[in-house]
């Protein structure tokens, strides 16, 4: 689901749980992450998104690590984690 970019709100959230959806045999994990974090509003959400990582930096992404992530004022439940994917990385290294 998209985030309407006029209902968009930027925070950090920390790692509630961390798990792999599939890619354990690349360099690459596809993960879904489930964090809490609290709205402008001070309600306290936690929600989950998924994100693909490169293997090297799963001790980033541990519990009760901070991740940056936008969600949505309509509905805070909705997520999108801001953590670029190995390949976007890359690109922007280039």
């Amino acid at each position: 689901m998209r985030i309407d970019p006029l209902d968009a709100n930027e925070t950090q959230g920390e790692i509630v749980n961390i798990r792999s959806s599939s890619g354990e045999n690349s360099a690459f994990i596809n993960v879904v992450i489930q964090v809490r974090f609290t709205t402008a509003d001070q309600k306290i959400v936690t929600s989950e998104g998924s994100a693909v990582i490169d293997v090297v930096k799963i001790p980033q992404y541990q519990k009760g690590a901070k991740v940056p992530l936008i969600y949505s004022e309509k509905d805070p439940k909705i997520i999108k984690l801001k953590i670029l994917s190995p390949l976007e990385e890359r690109m922007r290294k280039q």
